[in-house]
């Protein structure tokens, strides 16, 4: 099974999830998944210094072997928060994406997976979505309006057509109940391996749908 992580940044900018990312990653290919990353060279102030355009075995860590595939795409700037536009993400989906069996995309309310998973639903590839806190009543009352109106007219939507919402908590998976979401949760928390049967599980469930209907 081929699986890609789609993730608007792995900037240290941006805080935990793109190391969290790197480590789901490593913990899926160490378990014998095909897994790799697509996201952007965004970073503050200046880009990443990474190969763009190529599948890359990026280093996160400090050993050798704390390294996982990942292509880089060059953003657009400027980047809005994590929203960070990238024409090249755009074309590189269109046309790598039917080529896996299952994305997991991170973050909501941000350009890369928003564009992901509407390219997903296009091909018929299933997806699955990590809310990372996201939908706590705080973290909507940010940017308020532009939340609303994003999530009318795309987050609803992506996160109703997914195969399942990937959550690290129960309450994380009731806050997504209490957006009006019923999308079958993967619930997995952060200190166990991301190789556990229940997320494989989840993960085989749904890849089984690209091959159905």
């Amino acid at each position: 099974m081929r699986i890609l992580h789609v993730i608007p940044g792995l900037s240290p900018a941006l805080g935990g999830p793109p190391q969290v990312a790197l480590n789901l990653v490593k913990a899926l290919r160490d378990a014998g998944v095909d897994a790799e990353i697509a996201t952007t060279n965004f970073d503050h102030p200046d880009p990443l210094d990474v190969p763009l355009n190529q599948r890359d075995d990026y280093q996160f860590g400090t050993s050798s072997i704390d390294s996982v595939p990942v292509w880089f795409l060059p953003f657009n700037p400027p980047a809005l928060k994590e929203f960070i536009f990238s024409k090249a993400l755009t074309s590189w989906c269109w046309n790598h994406i039917p080529g896996y069996d299952v994305l997991d995309n991170h973050y909501l309310f941000s350009y890369a997976p928003t564009c992901a998973a509407a390219i997903a639903r296009w091909h018929r590839v299933p997806y699955t979505i990590r809310v990372m806190g996201q939908l706590t009543p705080w973290a909507l009352a940010q940017s308020k309006l532009k939340k609303q109106v994003y999530s009318t007219l795309i987050e609803r939507r992506n996160l109703t057509a997914a195969a399942a919402i990937h959550c690290t908590t129960d309450e994380e998976a009731s806050e997504v109940r209490q957006f009006g979401i019923q999308t079958p949760n993967a619930n997995l928390t952060f200190g166990r391996s991301y190789a556990c049967p229940q997320f494989r599980s989840a993960i085989a469930t749904a890849g089984t749908l690209s091959n159905s209907g």
